[in-house]
């Protein structure tokens, strides 16, 4: 069942493991 609360989620999701995933590469380099 597809809901707005689910697509909400998923696109936090998706926005936390980029943010996490620039704080990493900045780090490296």
């Amino acid at each position: 069942m597809h809901t707005y609360l689910a697509e909400f989620m998923y696109k936090m999701i998706v926005i936390l493991w980029c943010d996490t995933a620039h704080y990493y590469f900045y780090k490296m380099y």
